[in-house]
């Protein structure tokens, strides 16, 4: 093999793209659109499920109001329909005002306690003139007039005849105050859980995301070179070419030199044997 089977490298060298100062790596905005679209769906789920769990709360929480006042009830109940089945009337049951008294401080949140007749008229209550009229409320469930929520419990004779009813007022705005108190709780969890991902969300996004623009400088820095390269007249799939043409001559170059000396080597005893033979007699 000799130098002639070399290709000499046409065109000129490449030259080095030029020399830029370094930019400021940037979160790409896809990865912010994602991460601002997961915390969006987080939090709709999450609301969601908080709402649902709140309605049942709230639902479970006056059922057990509404069950307390029934149980709170039934001892005046009791005592009216067996003052009833004695023949006494409702305003001959003087022991009624005690028992509503006993009844409407067993808990803060009742307003007043109340026996009405069987035509919604008021006979006894605690405290005194608490209520005038309250033929409106139905004999069943819990009642709201904006101010209170109301129990209806029915009072019947020994002739399973209604007599009248017990009635009792509880405060909305104190039983209200402790289901905004569990709301606000869970919004404030809701909030802490939220602010939590979205801290979390928007770490992983800019480290994901710096990766990301690292990869995309160097591309850049890369078409930027090649485009430079394009700029001074040069192809740059011929500047590989030549880079690879010459990296090829300087090694057979290399193995020619190698392959004289070995030549050199072997001919060199050949030759001192041939000497000897002509100086000897």
């Amino acid at each position: 093999m000799t130098d002639a089977s070399i290709t000499e490298p046409v065109g000129t060298k490449p030259t080095s793209s030029p020399s830029r100062g370094r930019t400021r790596l940037r979160v790409p905005l896809s990865f912010r659109r994602v991460g601002a679209l997961a915390v969006w769906i987080l939090a709709a789920v999450l609301g969601l499920t908080s709402f649902l769990n709140y309605a049942n709360f709230e639902r479970a929480y006056l059922d057990l109001v509404r069950s307390r006042s029934e149980v709170l009830a039934q001892d005046v109940r009791q005592a009216v329909e067996y003052g009833l089945n004695l023949g006494l009337r409702l305003e001959e049951m003087t022991q009624l005002p005690e028992l509503l008294a006993e009844t409407q401080g067993s808990d803060s949140d009742i307003r007043w306690a109340m026996v009405v007749n069987s035509q919604g008229k008021p006979v006894f209550s605690s405290p005194e003139g608490a209520a005038t009229d309250v033929g409106q409320i139905k004999p069943y469930g819990m009642q709201s007039d904006g101010e209170s929520y109301f129990t209806y419990t029915p009072v019947v004779n020994s002739f399973g005849r209604g007599s009248g009813a017990v009635v009792i007022a509880w405060s909305r705005e104190l039983v209200d105050s402790k289901l905004i108190y569990v709301l606000a709780a869970l919004l404030r969890h809701l909030a802490i859980v939220l602010t939590a991902f979205a801290a979390l969300l928007f770490v992983a996004a800019w480290v994901q995301g710096r990766q990301f623009a690292r990869r995309e400088e160097l591309l850049r820095e890369v078409l930027e070179g090649n485009e430079a390269a394009g700029r001074h007249g040069e192809d740059p799939v011929e500047a590989d070419v030549n880079r690879l043409a010459g990296a090829t001559r300087e090694v057979m170059e290399e193995i020619v030199r190698l392959d004289a000396l070995l030549d050199r080597q072997l001919t060199q005893p050949a030759r001192q044997q041939s000497l000897r033979e002509e100086v000897s007699p």
